[in-house]
């Protein structure tokens, strides 16, 4: 039997300047995204689309200090 490790940096999605990346979003489930920001211009900004359930509670931290945000290190 084959055995994969990953390391912790394989639980972030990499998402670049000028490229759409599709995700699938889990239900309860948190998800990490890592956006490189060197050399952007401010303010920065992104959209973020729901195309399955337009009526979903969706909720994003954003921290340029903490690798994992939650609702009290953002």
């Amino acid at each position: 039997m084959k055995q994969i490790v990953t390391s912790k940096d394989d639980r972030y999605i990499e998402i670049k300047f000028h490229e759409w990346k599709k995700c699938v979003i889990v239900e309860e489930t948190n998800m990490y995204f890592k956006i490189e920001l060197l050399g952007a211009e401010s303010p920065v900004t992104f959209s973020c689309e729901l195309l399955d359930n337009t009526k979903a509670d969706l909720r994003m931290y954003l921290s340029t200090d903490h690798r994992e945000p939650t609702e009290k290190n953002c």
